[in-house]
């Protein structure tokens, strides 16, 4: 897995992954807990943190992950939680930023999801938010 994150960065490649669904005292997870990743936790609809979101200090954003819509075997729809749920959020802002400005590199982008992340939790970088909860409007307008 270590090879695979090291050759997707120096492709240019964001690596964003799940921080984990094992609650704040669960496992680290990997690759999410590589420090060449973004880790996502998850939050629910209230902007807490999702109870089976793992913690950790290589945490870097959360953002929605319970009771997500989703597809589901047999082609039909259904609910959904994990920090495999929230992490789509995160890559799609990555890709937004990307699209608005192909020179980025996976730091660039990395830099801008984390700064422009709405605090939450503990002020500042804390061990379940990162840096706090995606922004998809400020990360595309900072």
């Amino acid at each position: 897995m270590t090879n695979a994150v090291t050759y997707a960065k120096a492709n240019g490649v964001v690596v964003v992954a799940a921080a984990g669904n094992g609650g704040p005292l669960g496992a680290k997870n990997y690759p999410a807990a590589d420090n060449r990743t973004l880790a996502v936790a998850s939050i629910s609809s209230n902007r807490s943190i999702s109870t089976f979101s793992t913690s950790g200090s290589y945490v870097d954003i959360a953002a929605p992950g319970t009771s997500i819509v989703s597809s589901t075997p047999g082609g039909t729809y259904g609910y959904k939680s994990g920090t495999s749920m929230a992490t789509p959020f995160v890559s799609g802002v990555a890709a937004l930023l990307i699209g608005l400005d192909p020179s980025l590199t996976p730091d660039a982008v990395a830099a801008r999801l984390t700064s422009t992340a709405d605090d939450a939790g503990a002020p500042g970088v804390d061990v379940a938010f990162g840096h706090g909860i995606v922004n998809p409007v400020h990360a595309v307008s900072g």
